[in-house]
């Protein structure tokens, strides 16, 4: 049998985190979950995986520096190695520019939509291009490709994450590490509806 890739899944406790937990599993990876609910160790560990957490409380606000550093430490830790990594990031906070767009709105998306990639990407990439391999998944959204009525502030911003991420990945490529977005948009599933 071979041996087990780790992957890392910063934010299992909601959105398509369970889901990709469960996929993994059940895909010889064994797991650092960052603030799973439920059952959902239970489940992973059913399907095989050896499963290591980190507590929300532990973890902190995602665009502290500390949350990711403690997911790397976490895998580091307890599996020896990371091979790959997601996270989901940005509350988003809507409304027409002329009308309500704030200072204050914008500092919020800042520290969800630009602070936390650009962090776990810091923490992540560097660990990874050491080791010669790896991916990292940032989950950003789709509002960044085109003008989105009553969402100026948070699709300019995702905008600049997706820029940051395929910058990172022109760095990353040469030393074996694949860093990529995915722009996500109008899913119907409840994992998206309870994250608006």
């Amino acid at each position: 049998m071979s041996e087990r890739r780790v992957a890392i899944i910063a934010n299992a406790g909601g959105y398509v985190g369970p889901d990709l937990a469960a996929l993994l599993a059940a895909d010889s990876h064994d797991l650092v979950l960052g603030g799973p609910r439920g059952d959902l160790v239970a489940r992973c560990e059913a399907a095989g995986a050896r499963v290591a957490t980190c507590t929300v409380e532990e973890l902190g606000p995602d665009h502290d520096p500390q949350f990711a550093a403690t997911l790397l430490d976490r895998a580091l830790t307890d599996f020896g190695r990371v091979d790959s990594t997601v996270l989901f990031s940005g509350a988003i906070v809507g409304g027409w520019f002329l009308k309500s767009a704030s200072t204050e709105d914008l500092n919020r998306l800042t520290q969800g939509v630009i602070n936390a990639p650009f962090e776990f990407l810091h923490a992540m990439v560097p660990a990874m291009v050491e080791q010669g391999s790896g991916q990292v998944l940032v989950i950003t959204s789709a509002t960044s490709a085109r003008t989105t009525p009553r969402a100026p502030l948070y699709s300019a911003l995702r905008a600049g994450a997706d820029h940051l991420v395929r910058n990172v990945a022109a760095e990353a490529a040469p030393h074996g590490v694949q860093v990529n977005a995915v722009g996500t948009n109008y899913m119907n599933f409840p994992g998206y509806w309870a994250a608006m």
